[in-house]
């Protein structure tokens, strides 16, 4: 797994490089890889461009979106009256239909319309719903975090290398 983040940082160095000179070429242009490729080649390139990203955009959002309904499927199953009555294509694994191939989850689609519904309202409130969800994620990585720390017992990692943690931590 390291090997392959280092790889990918590797790779992404020159794509850097690429943007930073592009930059400095056209520095009267805001914008992304497409304004890039139509102002440094031409219009079709641009198209091209465009179209790998929407392509790209969607199949990852397709992805996380699948991933979240599972989530919110577990979560809703802790609740005693809806544990195993939610139907099989609601949740994560979906419904499968032709051999395992394809299968239908309605609660993905479901997810893509409410976010995009969320992103049409503007910024400020897709701002709002960001930092609300930043705040959480910190929050509950601080709050586990010290949780470990209480529950963590110096017979773990030796008498002084727990002193030596406890120093690092406070």
């Amino acid at each position: 797994m390291t090997i392959s983040f280092a790889l990918a940082g590797l790779v992404c160095i020159p794509n850097a490089l690429c943007y930073a000179e592009l930059s400095s070429r056209f520095p009267a242009l805001v914008g992304g890889v497409y304004l890039y490729a139509y102002t440094a080649f031409n219009e079709l390139v641009a198209f091209l461009v465009f179209c790998q990203l929407m392509l790209d955009y969607h199949i990852g959002a397709a992805s996380i979106v699948r991933s979240l309904s599972s989530y919110i499927v577990n979560i809703l199953e802790l609740i005693p009256a809806l544990n195993g009555k939610i139907p099989i294509w609601f949740g994560p694994g979906g419904k499968t239909l032709l051999g395992g191939i394809f299968s239908i989850n309605i609660l993905a689609p479901i997810l893509v319309i409410l976010f995009t519904v969320l992103l049409c309202q503007g910024v400020r409130e897709s701002a709002a719903i960001n930092a609300i969800m930043t705040l959480t994620k910190v929050g509950l990585f601080i709050y586990f975090f010290f949780l470990s720390v209480y529950f963590t017992s110096p017979v773990f990692f030796g008498l002084m290398n727990y002193r030596m943690f406890l120093l690092f931590v406070a």
